[in-house]
């Protein structure tokens, strides 16, 4: 997990655990968890319905280039004369070209829908993985904790004002303890997933910095 602070006096130790109280309290709150889930989702879906619409209309300009093709043939067989047939051949083949290059075009459009549906996210795997996460949690070790939050967690940022917890989309079964690496917290992401390995989430939540005496400053979490 990579952190990224415009706040002097907050560690990561403090944002450890603000991070960890969110996932246990978004494991718990259903209501919480489509909320962050929709709006993550919004955009990617959004874009594959527009596709889709995008990709009904091409195929019925297809279907009408085919029937109209089939006119087109049947009347070659029926037509007489050199320069009608030619002229029926020139129309065909430009049908043809027409019909390819809306092919291709059909093409493109269902490897974006796909590409785009690949970016809506999964409540149901958020949820078991975010629950998993808290049932397992109090059983590890120091070192396996910070590890086990490295594996839902790719980024923190935060100012004075807010803190965004960017997550990964993790299924349960990736979370389970084999998986689990011993590295530290607040050591750079350059391990097991990798940066865009997986689909990801935001959570964004408004802050107050209480400052300390003698010791680091505190998150107060905001209500929304």
């Amino acid at each position: 997990m990579r952190a990224y602070c415009r706040v002097k006096g907050i560690n990561a130790r403090v944002l450890e655990e603000l991070v960890i109280k969110r996932i246990e309290e978004i494991s718990r709150n259903e209501i919480l968890l489509q909320r962050i889930v929709s709006t993550a989702s919004g955009e990617a879906s959004s874009k594959a319905k527009e596709l889709e619409d995008k990709r009904i209309l091409l195929k019925l300009r297809i279907k009408e280039l085919e029937k109209k093709g089939s006119l087109l043939t049947d009347k070659l067989l029926k037509i007489k004369g050199q320069a009608a047939e030619r002229f029926i051949l020139k129309e065909m083949e430009n049908l043809e070209r027409e019909l390819k290059d809306l092919e291709e075009d059909l093409k493109g459009i269902e490897v974006d829908i796909d590409r785009w549906k690949d970016y809506i996210l999964n409540a149901e795997v958020i949820r078991d993985s975010f629950r998993y996460f808290s049932r397992i949690f109090p059983q590890l070790s120091p070192h396996e904790k910070r590890s086990l939050v490295r594996l839902l967690v790719k980024e923190v940022t935060f100012s004075n004002e807010e803190v965004t917890i960017n997550f990964f989309e993790v299924p349960e079964e990736e979370l389970q303890l084999e998986s689990i690496q011993k590295v530290g917290f607040d050591q750079p992401f350059k391990w097991l997933l990798g940066d865009g390995a997986m689909r990801n989430f935001k959570d964004i939540l408004k802050v107050e910095v209480v400052k300390g005496k003698g010791h680091p400053h505190r998150l107060k979490v905001l209500a929304p």
